[in-house]
């Protein structure tokens, strides 16, 4: 009889070994933060080719880390403990998906950082319009100096200048998936912790 809960702990351990990978609240939110890091390529590529709104810079900049933080709120409200140990073991699972992720992840860096970036940006691609200032009006494109008055650019210069500053903005975003898919790994390990070693 001393033996009968042990042989049902083991059994209700096989079962949520054999459980599918997408009953896994870490691979669901994986999953997620895969389907993001697609639509951050996305808004990228189009900043290349669409004159946007330079506005665009807090969404592109705080949306990663708005899902950050929410996964973070989220685990301590159901007391999920973090453990550096842990969740690092955690890193590279599900394998597939995991390789898709990274690849994705230097897919995005490279378009968020190298990609577009124009010739005056020598230093890179990081920070180099900060400080600029753009306007629309009726369909011209400005640059609008700090004393308030403005100079025409053309279209192309728009893009490419706009563009980068949105990009830079991006790539901080992009980051803090990286640091949310590494977080994650709590989420499954607390949920299978005396199944895996």
């Amino acid at each position: 009889m001393a033996d009968y809960p042990k042989r049902e702990g083991a059994a209700a351990q096989s079962r949520r070994l054999g459980e599918p990978l997408h009953t896994d609240p870490a691979v669901r939110l994986r999953v997620g933060l895969t389907a993001a890091l697609l639509c951050y390529l996305a808004a990228i590529v189009v900043t290349g080719f669409v004159p946007l709104s330079s506005s665009l810079e807090i969404p592109l900049a705080f949306g990663g880390w708005l899902f950050l933080a929410s996964l973070v709120v989220s685990a301590n409200l159901r007391r999920r403990r973090y453990s550096s140990r842990r969740v690092l073991r955690a890193i590279i699972w599900p394998l597939p998906l995991a390789v898709a992720f990274g690849v994705l992840l230097v897919i995005v860096s490279y378009f968020a950082l190298a990609w577009h970036v124009p010739a005056a940006c020598t230093a890179g691609s990081l920070n180099c319009f900060k400080g600029y200032h753009w306007s629309v009006e009726a369909g011209s494109f400005f640059h609008v100096m700090p004393d308030g008055s403005s100079a025409q650019i053309s279209r192309d210069i728009y893009i490419a200048e706009v563009g980068t500053y949105l990009r830079s903005a991006a790539a901080f975003g992009v980051y803090s998936l990286l640091l949310a898919w590494v977080a994650s790994g709590a989420l499954r390990r607390h949920q299978q912790g005396a199944a895996v070693p």
